[in-house]
This record gives C-alpha cells, structure tokens and sequence, in this order.
C-alpha cells in the first residue's frame, strides 16, 4: 500500500529547526520510499526520515536528502513490527523568498507478503490483530 505525503515547508526553516510531522502507517515492513523535489528548490531543501529517533532516509547520522526537479524511487527494508507503526518527518528550507513542498511517498507491505510461504511469516499472518476473512 503507497502512502502518500505532500508536505509544505515554510521559507526560512533552519536545520537546527526542522519542520517536524509524524506519518501514520500499518504493521508490516517498508519496501520503498518515493521523493520528489519539484524544480525550484535548488538543492536549498533537505528532508529526513526517522523511525525511533533513528535516521533511515537517507541512512546516516547527521546526512539529509536534498534535491531539485527529481522524483525517484529508493528501496529500503524498515520493520514497523512493533508499535507504533509510524514514521517521524524532519525537513528544512534554506530559501528566504519560497516555500516549498515535497512529495514523500512511503510504500508499506504485511510481513507475510515478503517471503509467504516461510512459517515465520505465516504465524505473523495469524497474529494479525485486524483479520480480513
């Protein structure tokens, strides 16, 4: 299931000060993360994502995404297992005249549908709290 962000950020939004958003999501495992910086933002906006304080986009400390006209696509393995099932945004904007928006885009699969036929992942199926059938 794609998950889809649009988030604004405000001209003049320091690092030190980032734009801060919690994404909602599911129980299962993040396959892919989709970014897209329209044109204009001249590599002047910077965006993380963070999963228990921990930075996985892009992978690394203190390092931020940052872009100008792109919109790709970046395979990632996030386990969202364990509550809560959400994912922290921080974003700056150095531009002193614009604000900006940025597209993120997260791609989020059940456990199960990675390797299904694994009794690991079969048993996670039938732990699933919310059943379908």
């Amino acid at each position: 299931m794609l998950f889809p962000y649009k988030i604004t950020i405000p001209k003049n939004t320091l690092p030190s000060a980032p734009l801060r958003r919690t994404f909602n999501l599911f129980r299962g495992v993040i396959v892919s993360v989709d970014v897209a910086f329209p044109s204009g933002c001249c590599f002047l906006v910077g965006i993380k994502l963070r999963r228990y304080g921990v930075p996985f986009f892009p992978a690394g400390g203190d390092e931020w995404f940052v872009g100008n006209d792109i919109d790709r696509r970046y395979h990632t393995l996030v386990d969202l297992r364990n509550e809560p099932w959400e994912v922290d945004f921080e974003g700056y904007n150095l531009d002193d005249t614009y604000d900006h928006t940025i597209v993120v885009r997260i791609e989020c699969v059940r456990p199960w549908e990675l390797n299904p036929f694994s009794d690991e992942y079969y048993w996670l199926a039938h732990d699933y709290p919310f059943r379908v059938w």
